[in-house]
């Protein structure tokens, strides 16, 4: 599990939120590939873990290995988001709970970096 910098501790009983799941990541830093890891928005106790919940319109969306690659204008900030693959079209409102974000994440699959993305576990079409 990869998280936000956070103050548990071996032996801690723990909640997390916002996952993503990716087989055969590298971590440049750490210099070491996993075979599953799942990034999560946070790490804590269960108490303190409520919900966090976003919605936003679809600028952009693009499949790729496996995630949807998708742009929100949320409350007018454009953000990426990556999900399990899935139907969404530009103009439809969705709404997901918080992810784990990423700072400068390549997609080799997209050709690209991502200044900020957040991996999320899935979305809703609220409208559209």
């Amino acid at each position: 599990m990869a998280a936000p910098i956070s103050a548990v501790k071996p032996g801690d009983k723990i909640a997390w939120s916002g996952y993503a799941m990716m087989s055969n990541f590298t971590s440049k830093s750490l210099k070491r590939t996993f075979e599953q890891i799942m990034f999560v928005d946070r790490v804590g106790s269960a108490e303190a873990l409520a919900a966090r919940g976003h919605q936003g319109t679809v600028l952009e969306t693009m499949n790729s290995a496996g995630y949807s690659y998708i742009q929100v204008d949320e409350s007018g900030k454009k953000i990426w988001i990556a999900a399990p693959v899935a139907n969404v079209m530009v103009g439809q409102i969705i709404s997901w709970n918080s992810g784990a974000p990423m700072q400068n994440f390549p997609s080799n699959s997209l050709n690209r970096t991502f200044e900020e993305i957040f991996f999320v576990g899935g979305f809703q079409i609220v409208s559209g």
